[in-house]
């Protein structure tokens, strides 16, 4: 199977027909921005009309709306109600019980999550005219480190399966409905990247892929004790190997595929056997496209926190 990139839509507000969190969440915090309300550095409020959190830069009173004062609120990360539609895993959308979300986004093929938290996952997909259900699957997020099920089912530990994709749907207009229940451990639902769009091939990937996990952690030294402390920091996931093409027309394909996707936050998925999850990455795919008898592509994705 070829390697696949989906190439993500622009999941806008209006999109969003139903959702489970309210906006503003009150139980996570969040509170709409009040021109009356004196605010000190680092009150966070939302604003319902942009669907973003703003951060207080400075203290007082100001009827400027935040959207339009950057000098007095800093624009932070979208509200909980939106945070899966953007290009980060790091804000997550949380929900404390069982996550129902409904997504209008027009014709897709297929869909990846990203930054998951939870025991199964439903997905929905019906035509937005007719109601007609056209896939319905549940998906456990409970995997096991061995392969040896039986011994793991009784004895060993499941591991939180935090990706997931979903392809060859068929194009129409679709309507979406998720159902995440939350995770045994946590009692949380969580979603931090949820796109949809249609998948693209780009050539037969070889072997030699590599992923690396990307850590932003930092190491502290007190320069005066030489003690050590650990500021752990969000991670990212890059993905580098070789893909060949058969003909040079598929090599064509693949880097116009690539051209138009330069500096636009993709999914790639390098294979989808099993136990190949980790050669998947959410970022900015880039390659060197070599000529030939067997025209190659040494692919690269810088994964995105």
């Amino acid at each position: 199977m070829k390697a696949q990139v989906l190439t993500p839509i622009t999941v806008t507000p209006a999109m969003v027909t139903a959702s489970v969190v309210a906006e503003p969440d009150t139980a996570l915090g969040e509170v709409a921005w009040n021109a009356a309300t004196s605010y000190a550095i680092g009150d966070e409020v939302i604003r319902t009309g942009t669907h973003r959190v703003y951060t207080s830069i400075a203290t007082g009173v100001d009827a400027g709306l935040p959207e339009a004062t950057p000098l007095r609120w800093e624009d932070t990360r979208p509200t909980n109600k939106h945070a899966a539609f953007d290009v980060y895993r790091s804000t997550a959308i949380k929900y404390a019980g069982t996550l129902t979300q409904t997504l209008q986004p027009g014709i897709i093929t297929g869909m990846s999550f990203y930054g998951l938290v939870g025991d199964t996952l439903r997905v929905v997909c019906k035509n937005a005219t007719s109601s007609t259900v056209y896939y319905d699957q549940t998906h456990s997020l409970s995997t096991y480190l061995s392969g040896d099920l039986m011994w793991e089912f009784y004895f060993g530990t499941p591991r939180q399966q935090d990706t997931l994709r979903i392809t060859g749907l068929y194009p129409q207009d679709a309507k979406v409905e998720i159902t995440l229940t939350p995770s045994p451990t946590t009692s949380m639902a969580q979603i931090g990247i949820w796109a949809v769009g249609s998948f693209s091939d780009l050539c037969l990937p070889q072997k030699g892929f590599k992923a690396q996990p990307v850590d932003y952690s930092r190491i502290n030294v007190d320069s005066t004790t030489g003690e050590v402390s650990i500021q752990r920091g969000l991670s990212a996931r890059n993905i580098s190997g070789e893909c060949i093409a058969i003909t040079a027309d598929e090599a064509q394909a693949a880097a116009d595929v690539i051209y138009e996707l330069l500096g636009v936050p993709v999914s790639v998925v390098i294979t989808s056997d099993p136990g190949y999850d980790y050669l998947q990455a959410f970022g900015l795919l880039t390659a060197d496209i070599t000529a030939g008898d067997l025209p190659s592509l040494s692919i690269n994705v810088r994964g995105i926190i």
